[in-house]
């Protein structure tokens, strides 16, 4: 689409800032709420100025704008069919402020990176909505975010302390600025006059005012936060305030600043369930009042979707229950809010013993029950169908019956299925519904819902929005909630910010009745491993392609919009070899952060799978059969660039590395009480130079007293990775299976328990092909993070974990390990992430350095997925950006990595010289 408006952007921001394709329009379209709008154009801005030059363009032109963040909206605000304004690709900077006090930050920043800024200093911000891992600070403000924890009180609206501000029409105000009066009455003196009228206007209304400071005393995002006009003076502070959950429609937030939060360090967990709902409500008041951080319900129909996570069994009839949790910065401030509670658990009437907990493992397991209701919506839900997730209050006193009329809503519109859960303390229920949206009965039938939720809501003196924003689901009946009175002061807030109404028009406020039946998103089925999907968005924050291609939700819609069929369809479809499957590094982080744990890059790896002709896979299993031969032939390529000074492949920023020497010709014998290991040196550390990591291996054994043995013909082995990431499965287990029969007959020889190898990816891909052959593997003893699988009594060990249970202990109770001066810089790899073996990466290097070891909090996968790296190097670069940002921060003199490839991608990125663990300890060797 090359039409004058493009042609502009494209002057004022760059080609490459400006997506006018169908296919990109496409991919935009979508966020984790149940509308979809296709774009007219999307822009990425690089900077605020290109944001405020958009603005002008956009109103030369009369294109409405919104402004994307994280796209975690459940309401509709991050859709657009104008110029979609995409601040999350380059608008993410984060600056701690006084001691983390303060903390000022872009709208593209995560809110769980921001956090993990304020971490070190004690800190944390005051919202904390379940979807801090991937919400942005612009969308977190924009709708006036707060969570489980965070009440009214550390909600947005109250801890942001000062906004950098872009109106429509492209002026520029820091509210916090000392100045900003000053400015805003000299340079924009009708605003200026315009707010301080409406706030005297409101102020002068008696009942106007009783009817904001009611509705503002709980959770409530149903229009704008017309409450600043009780709260503030000061026209900038009003204006601060207005903006705080307005969803996109007044201004543009180009930086916010937050006064922080204690991070509470101690905290009491209490599981409790009831036998009906009103004696779980019943609690939950004089609970809140003690003080309890969270207060969390869930009803009869919620219980039974987790009933077998639960610490006990359901009680019959309709049980209820609450998750409870005290949070405290003290262990004897903690001990007093228990010992405050204990009577009230005495006093009730549970339908199952109870107490409260610091234990860890207890906590985590209550955490997951109510965490796994969201989920378990999109894992059981009919395939093709959305899931609309709404969330309401009833004034507290009356939550129960708040719970019952819902319930009996559901089953008046044929719901049954839907769950309620949510913030007792708060009274604010959340449930969900799963209508297919591609059948007109569905829609006519949720139109039916939505008004009776409405009568229903409104008519026990509740609000019908807490949380979740009023986006495109509720604007209809705002007036409802408010009144026309408040509606129409609501009005003159948006014509006096944005009179040309281009700000998320459609959004908040509506004069459309059905605006939330329009522009509803299907859910086609598209493949069985992903159709679980609700594209929530929880994602993208880990994934190495999100900036360069496509996200895993964004994969999933592809498919979807294919699916649809149509010009849109087409056009993806094109672009979907690249996008979709050769720019994907399949590594699983998505997985693990995916509240149903789909693994997007299975999907691709069967895609690729299924390309793949009768040539394609003889060849994979001729290269697998030979493999030596394909290691042989590698070595001497790599011998061979270096004898022509080719130190790059043409386009890469990755050098190539050195060719790997032989394997070592004698292993260490192990010393009387010391173990033997099999050693399977991975096809990495045969054909990779740099560190040598077989010799380096023997030589801290040989230190420590261990045997090592390594299986016969052990330079044709592989853990059949490279093949399952090529799509070429049948080759992959081949390859695996091959490997761990050698190493099965060289234990047995040598009556070693351990099977090792030096690369954690390899280690990860021999565990997951033992837990492929059912009866043989299982899963290895111990609590929490998973070790390594055993199979026919051999346990498969990552370096970091036979490093720090092994090596470590035995150097140190021989003098022989002395930790050296320089500081340290950690990338645990995707597979340390994924496999829970990252504290063992920690905690091996530390027994190295005497220096600081330090761990990025942007550490996540580099996108190498073994070659990409050399053979699509753009993946990489935006893969790492983040990462090499901080670690550059920490002028480490060493990086550390336990994958070659992860190793040369980190230092390409950072400019610092990746080192194997097995290299540092050597370098400590005394």
């Amino acid at each position: 689409m090359d039409d004058a408006l493009i042609a502009e952007l494209r002057t004022a921001l760059g080609r490459e800032a400006v997506l006018s394709a169908l296919i990109d329009r496409e991919q935009w379209s979508g966020d984790a709420s149940i509308y979809r709008l296709v774009p007219r154009v999307v822009v990425l801005p690089r900077d605020t100025d290109q944001v405020a030059a958009v603005l002008g363009i956009a109103a030369r032109h009369r294109v409405s704008v919104c402004f994307r963040a994280g796209g975690t909206s459940l309401s509709g605000q991050a859709v657009g069919d104008g110029i979609l304004v995409v601040v999350s690709r380059h608008l993410r900077a984060i600056a701690v402020l006084d001691g983390g006090e303060r903390v000022r930050c872009a709208p593209g920043a995560v809110g769980a990176w921001v956090n993990a800024a304020l971490a070190p200093f004690g800190r944390r911000l005051g919202p904390d909505p379940a979807s801090l891992q991937a919400a942005e600070i612009g969308g977190i403000v924009a709708n006036n975010a707060s969570g489980m924890c965070c009440g009214v009180a550390d909600n947005s609206y109250h801890t942001v302390s000062g906004l950098e501000l872009i109106l429509a029409d492209g002026y520029r105000l820091d509210t916090a600025a000392p100045d900003a009066d000053a400015r805003l009455l000299a340079e924009r003196p009708a605003l200026a006059a315009g707010i301080t009228a409406l706030r005297a206007e409101v102020r002068a209304d008696a009942a106007l005012c009783s009817r904001i400071a009611t509705a503002f005393a709980t959770k409530n995002t149903v229009g704008y936060s017309i409450n600043a006009f009780l709260d503030e003076e000061s026209p900038a502070r009003v204006l601060q305030r207005l903006v705080v959950g307005s969803e996109g429609t007044l201004a543009f937030i180009a930086t916010a600043t937050f006064r922080t939060r204690v991070l509470p360090r101690y905290r009491a967990t209490a599981w409790l369930m009831f036998r009906t709902v009103e004696a779980a409500c019943a609690l939950a008041e004089p609970l809140g009042a003690l003080g309890a951080a969270a207060i969390e319900l869930l009803d009869a129909v919620a219980l039974a979707r987790v009933e077998g996570e639960l610490p006990h069994a359901l009680p019959p009839g309709e049980p209820a229950a609450l998750l409870v949790e005290f949070q405290e910065t003290s262990a004897e401030a903690l001990s007093a809010r228990v010992a405050a509670a204990a009577p009230l658990l005495r006093e009730s009437d549970l339908a199952t013993p109870a107490a409260f907990t610091v234990d860890p493992v207890a906590q985590a397991q209550y955490w997951k029950v109510r965490k796994g209701l969201f989920p378990s919506v999109g894992a059981i839900r009919r395939r093709g169908t959305a899931v609309v997730i709404e969330d309401v209050t009833f004034p507290r006193r009356h939550l129960a019956d708040g719970v019952r009329r819902l319930r009996a809503l559901f089953t008046i519109h044929g719901y049954q299925d839907a769950v309620i859960f949510g913030h007792a303390r708060d009274g604010n229920l959340h449930f969900t519904l799963t209508p297919d949206f591609a059948a007109a009965e569905e829609v006519a039938r949720y139109r039916r819902f939505m008004a009776a939720l409405v009568d229903c809501v409104l008519g026990a003196g509740g609000h019908l929005k807490a949380e979740h924003g009023t986006g495109r689901n509720m604007a209809p009946f705002v007036e409802r909630q408010w009144g026309a009175d408040a509606v129409a002061l609501m009005r003159r807030i948006k014509v006096l910010l944005d009179p040309l109404g281009l700000l998320n028009p459609g959004v908040l406020l509506s004069d459309d009745p059905e605006a939330h039946l329009r522009h509803l998103k299907t859910l086609p089925a598209v493949a069985a491993t992903v159709d679980a999907c609700i594209e929530c968005g929880f994602c993208e924050p880990v994934c190495p392609s999100r900036d360069y291609t496509y996200s895993p939700r964004q994969r999933i819609a592809a498919l979807r919009a294919v699916a649809r069929g149509g010009e849109a369809g087409a056009a993806v479809r094109a672009g979907w070899q690249k996008r979709g499957l050769d720019s994907c590094a399949a590594d699983g982080m998505c997985a693990s952060a995916c509240p149903v744990h789909i693994d997007t890059g299975e999907l691709v790896r069967a895609e690729r799978a299924a390309q793949r002709g009768g040539p394609a896979r003889w060849l994979a299993a001729a290269a697998e059969r030979r493999f030596a031969a394909l290691c042989a032939a590698t070595r001497l390529a790599l011998r061979s660039a270096r004898l022509l000074r080719l130190r790059k492949l043409p386009g890469a920023r990755i050098p190539l590395p050195a060719p790997a020497g032989a394997l070592p010709a004698l292993w260490p014998v192990a010393e009387a009480g010391a173990p033997t290991v099999v050693y399977l040196p991975s096809c990495l550390a045969r054909t990779l130079g740099g560190d040598d990591l077989p010799a380096l291996f023997a030589q801290l054994c040989t230190a420590a007293g261990i045997g090592v043995v390594v299986p016969a013909h052990a330079a044709g082995l592989c853990c059949g990775q490279p093949f399952a990431s090529k799509g070429f499965p049948a080759s992959a287990a081949r390859a695996a299976g091959r490997s761990l029969e050698a190493a099965r007959t060289a234990a047995a020889g040598a009556r070693a328990t351990v099977v090792l190898t030096d690369t954690s990816t390899c280690a990860a891909a021999f565990a997951t092909a033992l837990d492929a052959r059912a009866g043989e593997a299982v899963t290895a003893p111990g609590a929490g993070a998973r070790t390594g699988a055993l199979c026919s009594g051999l346990r498969i060990c990552d370096p970091a974990t036979f490093a720090v249970t092994e090596l470590v202990p035995r150097l140190l109770a021989r003098g022989r390990l002395r930790p050296q001066a320089a500081s340290l810089v950690l990338h645990p790899t995707c597979s340390e992430l994924t496999h829970g073996w990252a504290p063992a990466l920690r905690a091996a290097a530390s027994a190295a350095s005497a220096g600081v070891v330090s761990e990025p909090a942007a550490a996540d996968c580099c996108g190498m997925a073994g070659d990409k790296g050399w053979l699509l190097p753009a993946l990489t670069a935006h893969a790492t950006a983040r990462e090499a940002e901080q670690v550059r921060a920490f002028n480490a003199a060493c990086g550390v990595a336990t994958s070659a490839p992860c190793a040369a991608a980190l230092g390409a990125a950072t400019g610092l010289t990746y080192r194997h663990l097995f290299a540092v300890l050597g370098a400590a060797l005394v």
